[in-house]
């Protein structure tokens, strides 16, 4: 008999996922019975095209146009585990530069110290999420001075972020009139993006304000024994169930 085949759009290595065969000879009604059976098996495919590529809602779609990193925007808290390293750059700044290490976070310039994972985290979710506030300018709107008219020909901030071995970039220019919104680029694109200033606030923290502040990272509850020592003399303190006692 005759057979026919097709697959999925994200089918791979040739693997089918429908077959149909028909016989020779067959009479009209089988031949309406295998156009009703080829009907459902194609709605069933497409349903099952639609489902594993997931295409975005209008509601979502919207949404997606309002983020300046789309991709990213409903996976933050997922892939802030796998950003390896950020920097940001500002005029009459030295460049700041966090990495990834030993399963924390240290700052490796400026200044070299442990960073706060908590700070850093917050950092990235604020990047990957960062939203525009305004419909974006097309480059045959800009007026004559280009991107000079909007602080972005020598931006005043220059985030970066590595995400799986890909590098992203985000460029802040000058504040847009009315006092609310920054101007905003990525370098592969030609249009030019707002954001809400509190967002860009984010990306222009001093060093010191991604430091650990805690000595060490030990929980509360693994500590048994304390010892204070001055010229004084010292001071043990030990804990005893749930209750410290000083040590005598």
């Amino acid at each position: 008999g005759l057979g026919i085949r097709f697959r999925t759009a994200d089918s791979a290595g040739g693997v089918w996922r429908y077959r149909l065969a028909v016989q020779e000879g067959m009479t009209d009604m089988r031949w309406k019975t295998l156009l009703i059976l080829l009907g459902v098996a194609v709605g069933l495919a497409v349903y099952t095209v639609l489902v594993e590529t997931r295409i975005p809602s209008t509601q979502e779609a919207e949404q997606q146009k309002k983020q300046v990193f789309p991709k990213f925007a409903d996976k933050a808290d997922e892939l802030v585990k796998v950003v390896t390293a950020v920097s940001i750059e500002r005029k009459g700044k030295k460049k700041l530069t966090l990495e990834r290490s030993d399963g924390g976070w240290r700052l490796t310039s400026p200044l070299k110290a442990r960073a706060s994972s908590s700070e850093v985290e917050s950092l990235i979710r604020s990047l990957l999420g960062l939203r525009k506030k305004a419909e974006d300018i097309p480059e045959k709107d800009f007026p004559e001075k280009g991107l000079a008219e909007y602080g972005l020909d020598k931006p005043a901030v220059v985030v970066r972020f590595t995400l799986e071995g890909t590098e992203y970039v985000v460029q802040f220019g000058a504040e847009a009139p009315g006092g609310d919104e920054r101007y905003a680029k990525l370098p592969e694109r030609s249009d030019v993006m707002r954001v809400a200033k509190y967002d860009f606030k984010r990306f222009i923290k001093e060093p010191r304000e991604f430091r650990e502040r805690k000595f060490l990272e030990v929980a509360g509850s693994d500590l048994v024994r304390i010892e204070l020592a001055s010229k004084k003399g010292k001071v043990t303190l030990v804990k005893k169930e749930e209750d410290w006692f000083v040590e005598k």
